[in-house]
């Protein structure tokens, strides 16, 4: 993978920068998995516990020479281990998804919309060179463009927790690691001098190739719901800190 875009939540403007992006013929940004590395990382974290659990046994095990005759049911190798199996996972299985069509691309990468530190964290060990993009919108704006049918969020606040802690993980990731770019979907919207040229190094495109993505409205936009007063006041009293940061408040 050479680029990971990354949204804190659904709504955010990643299907627009992917169109950014695959602007550029050579360029092949696939869409959304529905956040399948959430799983890889839930596979870690159990065998990471059973390493823990059978840490003594693994340690007797080896300094006995290998005697049989003792508990062995939660020997699991070390922890340093599983992170390297966790890796070389999700990099093969990525690497093998997005194999399709890959010839006459030279940058290959996805979107996605539901990944935070525990899974970014994976993909920054998987593809340490690749460019991060971390994408966010105004809660209350993304929210009220979330259609109900989608059904992926069951409340407002659970939406909001979402975006906070994601938030949260894109401004730590962004202050420490070089790789990544923090994108706010109002500046691009705006063309904010300094996110556009951003954006255009990125992409190795042209402003003008921008500007006619920009231009053009596509299929799959929705229309807005309703928000009402009492969702609005729980997505600020969840994300207010966050969105002073960004100028949301």
């Amino acid at each position: 993978m050479n680029v990971i875009l990354s949204a804190a939540t659904h709504r955010s403007g990643s299907t627009l920068v992917q169109r950014i992006l695959n602007a550029r013929p050579q360029t092949l940004i696939w869409g959304e998995h529905l956040g399948v590395l959430s799983q890889f990382h839930a596979i870690y974290k159990k065998v990471q516990l059973l390493s823990e659990k059978g840490k003594s046994s693994r340690k007797a095990y080896f300094q006995s020479g290998e005697n049989p005759n003792q508990w062995l049911a939660l020997m699991t190798p070390s922890p340093e281990y599983i992170e390297q199996a966790t890796i070389e996972s999700v990099r093969t299985f990525l690497d093998q998804l997005y194999q399709q069509n890959k010839e006459g691309h030279d940058i290959i990468g996805f979107k996605e919309v539901r990944y935070g530190a525990k899974e970014l964290t994976i993909l920054q060990k998987c593809y340490p060179e690749a460019k991060l993009l971390l994408l966010v919108r105004n809660p209350l704006k993304a929210w009220e463009s979330y259609p109900k049918s989608w059904g992926e969020y069951s409340s407002a606040l659970q939406f909001a927790r979402q975006w906070n802690n994601n938030v949260k993980d894109y401004l730590a990731i962004a202050r420490s690691n070089p790789q990544a770019v923090f994108i706010q979907y109002e500046k691009l919207i705006a063309k904010d001098a300094a996110t556009v040229d951003r954006l255009i190094e990125l992409a190795q495109i042209t402003k003008e190739e921008l500007n006619g993505v920009l231009a053009q409205k596509i299929r799959g936009s929705v229309r807005k719901k309703t928000i009402t007063p009492k969702q609005a006041a729980v997505i600020r009293r969840v994300c207010r800190r966050n969105m002073r940061v960004l100028g949301y408040l």
